[in-house]
């Protein structure tokens, strides 16, 4: 599998800097979207593995796993109010979240 490093904006300003094979967001990058940021790893074009999103205007955080570029699995959440980290176990079940929260 050849791998590429490189840049791409889209016409809305949303960008992606990082690795790229057979054309999709593959390997280590870092996506800027809105008023995200996501900086991670990408499998066959989407968040795949172990990443950190954050809001580039109120600080709100999200560190772990995701699966087909959705939270999935373990992490840690933390809320734009300051209020505490929150780890919690997420299941993908038809692209909506379930699982338990327990606050630190």
């Amino acid at each position: 599998m050849v791998v590429f490093s490189g840049v791409y904006t889209w016409t809305s300003g949303n960008n992606y800097r990082g690795q790229w094979t057979q054309g999709k967001r593959h390997g280590v990058g870092v996506e800027t979207k809105g008023r995200w940021v996501y900086h991670g790893e990408w499998t066959q074009g989407f968040k795949g593995r172990y990443g950190v999103r954050q809001s580039t205007t109120t600080g709100a955080t999200y560190e772990g796993t995701w699966t087909t570029g959705l939270q999935d699995g373990y992490g840690v959440e933390t809320y734009a109010d300051g209020g505490r980290p929150t780890i919690r176990r997420a299941v993908k079940v038809s692209r909506k979240l379930t699982g338990t929260v327990c606050t630190l």
